[in-house]
């Protein structure tokens, strides 16, 4: 009979397998122990128990081994998709910190392999330990977020690395060219002509000297008037000004579009023409004198901020001229000569510059920041001789030079060809503020164009919409109201004032019978325009139309419910409120049916696109008509700007927010002095300068 027999271990007692006969067991013998037979039964029914235990163990473990099996030939059958997860839910584990469920060793990393298709068209079953691997997804990063965001990773490696996103490059009405031929003088020979007379073909001049605007702060309307204080600063340092590129609104060497999209150059005086000094440069004929001028050109960073000098130095020179400091970083002049000596100067951001002009050298010369008085009265008042003054020291000039050819130390030291402007004021820098330049920036022809054509006053516009006018023409009245700066809660109160104002317009017979006080229509202005006042016995009645021009981000016929994803007209505004909706919600129910303007449209820039296009489609019999301008244009905060500016200096009348309700911006003031030197050139149609309301 077959038994196992306890031994005891090392560690105490446990089974071993072994095969006893029934004499093995050592069992006392009846004659000298009565109760043999008793102890003798005991001893067999616990060993038979060990038995039945030992079998169960060995089935159990067979059992679990088939399972293994058979889930192994699973997965083999139905590919490798649940065995990569697998992997990928372990390294994260491993980037975690944490253990595996291996223990300490984690997963190699397998390399991809191509998935099979799914037999029978089952799906493998995932179980909860897969659900919870899968939740750490949700919570943690993704899987390689590092290898995109590593700033010690290889260039060379694969995937490559997205530096920028590219916009998109659709033809438009000058040019269908591709990106790389965009700049099509970026790879032509450099001249082979003397430098002097390839500079007089250019120029004019021996020596070329050019100011390239790099950076122009604030939006349109501002920005022109920084650029006529740059075109200033060129000619009081005998440099042209390179036209910066517009485009959102902005100007700088950076923006998307070339200068003619939103002025007419042909007004400027440029460089080569018969007539005029030549304080200006297209941006073409710059890049062709980059890429073609027989010497890399030279340039340097000058940079004019807003803030004054904080009185810290940060490893710079300072230098002062009567309340005005520049910077310079600290450096020791060095030799090309000697080419195992380098510099690193803290450098600007230079954007596109490579791209565009890729032969601007700006090593040669060290950056220099232009600080403004910290005196505000000084700072308002202009510092533009005393910057003069600064730039043209010597010493300054030998502090920003860096001696990179031996020739350098020889003779005067040189000028840098190019000085790449950023301009950060906020005030005038000459004082006062120069007209001429101001006079030459005027806007595109194709602007002005489509500014006519959506005039509701235009004969089109009559036939567009309908209205039976005997004189063939619709007048029109324009509001501009910038929201941004009103306080939320004034806004409703300002909505109902401005609809008071037009009541009393356009039909002051109503207003005359309500027992409220007259709208105040007066606000301080540099130069104060009155309103209406100044023109008596007008008859307004012939106005049809009211014209919204706001920096309200959506149509105003569209309701709350009805907002578009539609170019914003303003780049700063950036916070609607509900009482921004309620104000507007309050000017649009006036001209309901049973508004007090009822009888008057309400119009805006938008609408009166739509009826542009579809006037042109018309035109064109049934086929895409354009407008004028591009149709990437049509978006652009800019021109959207530009059209409701020049749509208002040829209303009839003109409304603005005063004090209270308004700002005196810039945008407002350009349609002021307009409208002011039409009626003083004879214009008898216009019937106001400017009306306030608030």
């Amino acid at each position: 009979m077959l038994r196992s027999r306890p031994r005891r271990s090392e560690n105490g007692l446990s089974w071993k397998d072994e095969e006893l006969e029934d004499s093995d067991l050592d069992l006392p013998t009846s004659s000298t122990h009565p109760g043999t037979p008793l102890r003798r039964s005991s001893w067999t029914a616990q060993a038979s128990t060990r038995r039945r235990t030992r079998n169960a163990y060995v089935l159990l473990s067979s059992l679990c081994l088939s399972c293994l099996c058979t889930t192994i030939l699973i997965l083999r059958l139905r590919g490798s998709a649940i065995v990569e997860h697998v992997a990928a839910s372990s390294k994260i584990f491993h980037q975690l910190g944490a253990k595996t469920p291996s223990g300490n060793a984690s997963i190699p990393e397998e390399p991809r392999k191509n998935i099979q298709p799914l037999p029978n068209g089952k799906l493998p079953v995932v179980d909860r330990s897969i659900l919870q691997k899968l939740a750490l997804l949700e919570t943690e990063p993704e899987p390689g977020y590092e290898r995109y965001h590593n700033p010690s990773r290889s260039l060379n490696a694969w995937p490559p690395l997205v530096t920028h996103i590219p916009e998109s490059n659709l033809p438009t009405s000058n040019t269908s060219l591709s990106p790389s031929q965009q700049f099509q003088f970026q790879h032509s020979p450099p001249s082979t002509l003397p430098l002097p007379l390839f500079s007089q073909g250019i120029c004019g001049r021996p020596a070329c000297l050019f100011i390239l605007p790099f950076r122009v702060p604030e939006q349109e309307s501002k920005a022109r008037l920084h650029l006529s204080q740059i075109l200033e600063l060129g000619s009081r340092l005998g440099r042209i000004v390179v036209l910066p590129g517009v485009g959102k609104s902005r100007m700088g060497a950076c923006a998307r579009w070339d200068f003619g999209h939103y002025y007419d150059i042909g007004k400027m005086s440029l460089v080569g023409e018969e007539h005029g000094a030549g304080t200006a440069i297209d941006a073409e004929t710059f890049r062709l004198w980059t890429s073609t001028r027989p010497e890399p050109p030279n340039a340097q960073f000058l940079s004019i901020e807003a803030r004054p000098f904080s009185g810290t130095l940060e490893n710079n020179t300072i230098f002062g001229e009567q309340g005005l400091t520049a910077e310079i970083p600290a450096f020791t002049p060095i030799s090309l000569s000697n080419t195992s000596e380098t510099i690193s100067l803290p450098l600007p951001d230079p954007r596109c510059l490579p791209l565009k002009y890729p032969r601007l050298d700006l090593r040669r010369f060290a950056p220099i920041t232009i600080r403004p008085p910290s005196r505000g009265k000084e700072r308002k008042g202009g510092f533009g001789d005393k910057l003069e003054h600064l730039l043209g020291r010597e010493d300054i000039k030998i502090a920003a030079h860096i001696h990179q050819h031996d020739e350098d130390t020889k003779g005067d030291i040189p000028e840098p060809d190019v000085l790449v402007l950023s301009y950060d004021l906020r005030h005038p820098l000459f004082a006062p503020s120069p007209t001429t330049s101001l006079e030459e920036l005027e806007y595109a022809p194709a602007l002005k164009t489509l500014a006519t054509r959506l005039n509701p006053s235009s004969a089109a516009a009559a036939r567009s919409d309908g209205m039976t006018d005997t004189g063939g023409n619709s007048d029109y009245l324009v509001i501009h109201w910038r929201m941004e700066t009103v306080p939320p809660e004034d806004l409703p109160l300002c909505a109902e004032k401005l609809v008071g104002t037009l009541v009393g317009l356009l039909h002051p017979q109503d207003l005359s019978a309500q027992e409220s006080e007259p709208v105040s229509t007066y606000a301080d202005w540099d130069r104060e325009e009155r309103g209406p006042g100044e023109f008596p016995a007008q008859d307004n009645s012939t106005i049809r139309t009211v014209w919204f021009a706001s920096d309200y981000p959506y149509p105003v016929t569209s309701s709350a419910t009805e907002f578009e994803d539609l170019p914003r007209k303003s780049g700063t505004f950036r916070n609607l409120t509900p009482e921004h909706v309620s104000a507007i919600a309050i000017l649009r129910s006036a001209f309901l049916p049973d508004g007090p303007l009822q009888d008057t449209k309400l119009t805006g820039l938008k609408e009166q696109l739509e009826r542009v296009r579809d006037l042109a489609l018309v035109e064109n019999n049934g086929k895409s008509g354009g407008i004028g301008i591009d149709g990437e244009m049509v978006d652009d905060a800019g021109v959207l700007g530009i059209l409701d500016k020049l749509v208002a200096m040829d209303a009839k009348l003109f409304v603005s927010g005063g004090k209270g309700c308004g700002r005196v911006s810039s945008f407002t003031k350009q349609i002021v002095d307009s409208r002011a030197a039409s009626i003083q050139g004879g214009d008898v149609e216009m019937r106001n300068v400017v009306q306030y309301f608030g």
